[in-house]
């Protein structure tokens, strides 16, 4: 993956500041994968999508990132330095998205595919709990 140019970087920008976070993700998505097409894109696992924001980010602004966020339970704010490539897998990117996972328990099987930025583009603008129960329907196939 190369560093986007300049006017790149801007146009991506531009075109997500009035985009919720979904769409500002896939934007970056684009940046990062510019090869794909929209279908492609749509298409990429959740996980894989932000491994390559991940990497994305460590190629504009370096592999070490200054964190700070406050605690939920005492709002001590914590400060400290994070090095982007212990969060990306060891091999590297996938090539080929998974396809998920089956569970098989007694008569039953159930299989989930991973969420992609089109399942949670389908569930942006609804409450928590349907969101919830749409994500469910969307992920449970059997």
């Amino acid at each position: 993956m190369d560093a986007p140019s300049g006017p790149e970087l801007l146009d991506t920008w531009e075109a997500g500041l009035s985009a919720g976070p979904a769409d500002r993700a896939l934007l970056l998505l684009g940046l990062a994968r510019a090869a794909l097409d929209a279908g492609r894109l749509l298409g990429t696992p959740v996980g894989a999508r932000d491994a390559d924001l991940l990497t994305l980010r460590a190629r504009l602004f370096g592999e070490l990132a200054q964190v700070r966020l406050s605690c939920d339970g005492c709002a001590e704010e914590l400060e400290f330095a994070l090095d982007i490539r212990q969060l990306l897998p060891v091999d590297g990117p996938a090539e080929e998205p998974d396809p998920g996972t089956e569970v098989a328990f007694g008569a039953w099987t159930v299989r989930f595919p991973l969420l992609t930025p089109a399942d949670l583009l389908a569930v942006g603008g609804a409450a928590p709990a349907e969101a919830r129960s749409a994500l469910m329907e969307r992920c449970v196939l059997t």
